[in-house]
């Protein structure tokens, strides 16, 4: 049996049953050719495919806008409790209405102080806006000023009404990520960042959502409603319900408003998983 009768896939008794093997100086055997010609480009073709439809099931990461190209300055009344929040002339878009307040990275605001609680002041910062709510990155350049023109704070906007009890079903997100730090800013895959965010003091807010029977509060789907979690006395969200961050919950507390901000007190054991 000659080389070439055997690199060609042919046996002794001259059958093409053998198995071919390509050797890339000679012709590629028929066998191969067809498998190039036809599995090959179906098989990327199903591929593509494949990856389209996985694409267009991915959740929306939602309309949260982070303008972080530039930062703005913010005029309005400080409030320190429950979390630091600036109830401003101008939101943003032109109307006044209540800002909460960060620092870079994963961390509350802590170097504004205490007795600058209902004074004007005048903040800069990047804006982070979605769905009608707001919030300010401060700039860590450039220092609060306490503003020169200090009218006592309007009372309606201490006014915190009567309290209701209230079962809520929805989803704790830390506000800085929900709102445009990052996409997608809650659920499952966000759990891990949103805790460690809400432990360095960024507000957490309850989610809810009017006809997400799901809970998929990224998605943009049905009317939001937006609760700031705190704990009895007007003081931060117990640590011990950071276990609950990123999932379908129901919780149970007392809401009140504080300006146009809707406020959950709630008390540790105060939720459970859905």
């Amino acid at each position: 049996m000659s080389s070439h009768e055997s690199t060609s896939g042919k046996t002794a008794s001259g059958s093409d049953d053998a198995p071919a093997m390509y050797i890339s100086y000679f012709k590629v055997p028929p066998r191969e050719k067809r498998f190039l010609r036809l599995y090959v480009p179906g098989m990327l073709w199903m591929l593509a495919a494949l990856a389209f439809v996985w694409a267009r099931a991915q959740q929306s990461p939602g309309a949260a806008v982070w303008e972080d190209s530039k930062a703005r300055s913010f005029t309005g009344w400080y409030l320190a409790k429950p979390y630091p929040m600036l109830f401003a002339d101008d939101c943003g878009a032109g109307k006044p209405g209540v800002m909460m307040l960060v620092e870079v990275g994963k961390h509350g605001v802590e170097r504004i102080p205490a007795t600058s609680d209902g004074q004007r002041m005048q903040l800069d910062g990047w804006l982070l806006r979605r769905e009608g709510r707001t919030m300010i990155e401060l700039d860590p350049d450039v220092e609060p000023k306490r503003l020169a023109d200090n009218p006592q704070m309007p009372t309606a906007l201490r006014a915190v009404g009567e309290a209701k009890q209230r079962t809520l079903r929805g989803e704790i997100v830390d506000f800085k990520c929900f709102l445009g730090a990052m996409k997608p800013g809650s659920g499952k895959a966000h759990k891990a960042c949103a805790a460690l965010c809400v432990g360095g003091g960024v507000p957490p807010v309850l989610v809810c959502r009017d006809d997400s029977p799901n809970m998929n509060v990224t998605s943009g789907a049905g009317v939001a409603t937006f609760y700031l979690l705190q704990s009895p006395g007007g003081v931060p969200m117990d640590q011990s319900l950071r276990q609950f961050i990123g999932d379908e919950i129901e919780i149970v507390g007392q809401e009140t408003m504080l300006g146009d901000v809707k406020i959950l007190t709630v008390v540790a054991g105060a939720a459970r998983r859905r």
